[in-house]
């Protein structure tokens, strides 16, 4: 038997063979609204779901279309099904482990893309890559209660955004919300429970 989580909407859904039709809406949306970012070490729980939507929302007012600002919503998706393993646990682990983990993700960014209708538009991926960056830098200066001096990520907060975390139900109202608006989805299911 493939190895499987049960989703929030009772979705078995295979980690080893993810189909597009178990990409769920109301799954994805409910997980990263309780999902922190920085294994919960802000000044106050913030949330991946809220995250997503800040990044949409940036690329949004930087004039991308609609595909791009649904890519940015989408691009920590995978972690409604792997948890959100932060990218120092990964370099220390290095090595064999890393990749299987990058190989797990860019399943299931794949079955989630497709289940969204997300194009491969390479553009509109590194656009996503780089406001998730800035969105980075942002988070650290208004969320960390001592902000290192240096995170080894290049560029500059975003000057225009001051984050104040919503928690959770307002982050599944804002991401779920977002998610029905921007996509043209084939995501399976409403919200519901």
């Amino acid at each position: 038997m493939s190895p499987w989580v049960q989703t929030y909407t009772g979705v078995a859904f295979d980690l080893a063979n993810p189909r597009p039709e178990d990409v769920n809406a109301t799954d994805i949306s409910v997980a990263l609204s309780r999902i922190v970012r920085y294994n919960g070490h802000t000044a106050e729980p913030y949330t991946v779901a809220q995250h997503s939507v800040l990044v949409s929302r940036q690329l949004a007012a930087e004039g991308h279309g609609h595909q791009t600002q649904l890519a940015g919503l989408l691009h920590d998706a995978h972690e409604a099904y792997i948890g959100d393993i932060v990218s120092p646990v990964l370099k220390v682990l290095g090595g064999d482990v890393a990749t299987a983990v990058s190989i797990l993700t860019e399943r299931i960014d794949g079955v989630i893309a497709e289940a969204a209708n997300i194009g491969p538009n390479v553009m509109h991926w590194a656009m996503v890559r780089e406001a998730d960056r800035r969105m980075l830098l942002t988070e650290a200066r208004d969320l960390m209660l001592d902000p290192p001096r240096d995170w080894g990520v290049p560029g500059e907060p975003y000057p225009n955004v001051r984050i104040t975390p919503w928690g959770t139900a307002r982050a599944l109202d804002e991401f779920y919300g977002r998610l029905i608006r921007l996509s043209v989805m084939r995501l399976t299911g409403g919200r519901s429970k």
